[in-house]
C-alpha cells in the first residue's frame, strides 16, 4: 500500500484554500488550528479579530506549527477575510428552514471546494467558541456545511472541527492522487490490446456455451456482461494468456 506522504497536493492548490476563523475567544485554539492544519499539509489561516499569536498558550497549543501560526493574518472582517475567494463555504449546525443555502454534509462540500480550489481561491468560515456563526457571517457563504456529529452531542471545539475539515480535503485529495497514481502505473505495464482481447471472449464463449453456462437465449446477453467486466479490469497480456489457458481447458473438457 502506498504511503500517503508519496501523494503531496500541489503547493498551488494548498495556497487556495484559506481557514477563516471568525472572531475566536481562546488564544489555545488558534494555536491548535495552526498545528491541525499543518498535520493535514494546508497552511492558510486567517482570523478574523480575537486574541494575537504571540500569547502563550497559542504558542503552547500549536507546538511545532509556530510557523504556521506566525504566518497568519489578522483582519478586521469577514469581508477582508473571503476577499478574492471564488467561494466561501461556512461551517453550521443549523438546520432550520430559514438558512440559504441548505446545509451539505462535510465530505460533498469539500469536493466542491477543491475542484474549484485547483484554479481559485476558496475560503472555510468557522464560528467562535460559544455562539458559532451569525446569520450576517452565513450570508458570505455559497456553500453551508454541515459536520455530521450526533444530534445529542453535536457541539465540536474549534480546534477540531478545523481539523475534520483539513483532514476530510487531506483524504479527498489522497484518493484523487492514488487513483492518479494506479493509472499512470496502470498506463505502464503490457496492456492486452484489442485483438487479444477479442480472441479472450471467443475462447470464453465457446467454453461456457459448451459447458452450458448460457441458456441458447441469453448467450448474447451473457457475454455483453463478461465483456464489460473484462473490459473495465484493463487486462495486461500475461492476463490474458492465463485466462485463455483457463478457457481452453474447459473448452477441452468432456
Amino acid at each position: 500500500m502506498a504511503k500517503t506522504g508519496a501523494f503531496e497536493p500541489a503547493a498551488g492548490l494548498v495556497e487556495n484554500v484559506r481557514f477563516v476563523l471568525v472572531e475566536p475567544r481562546k488564544a489555545g485554539n488558534i494555536g491548535a488550528s495552526a498545528r491541525a492544519l499543518k498535520n493535514m499539509g494546508f497552511r492558510r489561516l486567517v482570523r478574523v479579530r480575537g486574541p494575537g499569536v504571540q500569547e502563550q498558550e497559542a504558542r503552547q497549543m500549536a507546538v511545532s506549527a509556530r510557523d504556521v501560526l506566525d504566518g497568519s493574518e489578522q483582519v478586521e472582517s469577514i469581508e477582508e477575510a473571503v476577499r478574492g475567494a471564488v467561494l466561501v463555504a461556512a461551517t453550521t449546525k443549523r438546520m432550520r428552514a430559514m438558512i440559504q443555502p441548505r446545509p451539505i454534509y462535510l465530505r460533498q462540500a469539500v469536493q466542491q471546494l477543491l475542484e474549484v480550489a485547483r484554479h481559485h481561491p476558496v475560503a472555510v468560515l468557522f464560528g467562535n467558541e460559544k455562539w458559532g456563526l451569525a446569520h450576517e457571517d452565513l450570508a458570505y457563504a455559497g456553500l453551508l456545511v454541515r459536520i455530521p456529529t450526533i444530534p445529542s452531542f453535536g457541539s465540536l471545539n474549534l480546534a477540531q472541527a478545523v481539523l475534520l475539515v483539513a483532514y476530510e480535503m487531506r483524504m479527498a485529495l489522497l484518493d484523487q492522487g492514488l487513483a492518479a497514481h494506479d493509472k499512470l502505473a496502470k498506463s505502464s505495464r503490457n496492456m492486452a490490446d484489442a485483438g487479444q482481447l477479442e480472441g479472450l471472449y471467443e475462447a470464453a464463449r465457446a467454453a461456457l456455451i459448451k459447458n452450458g453456462f448460457f441458456p441458447p437465449h441469453r448467450v448474447d446477453n451473457g457475454m455483453n456482461t463478461l465483456r464489460g467486466v473484462l473490459s473495465r479490469a484493463r487486462l495486461e497480456e500475461r492476463e490474458v494468456k492465463f485466462l485463455l489457458g483457463m478457457f481452453g481447458r474447459l473448452g477441452e473438457s468432456e
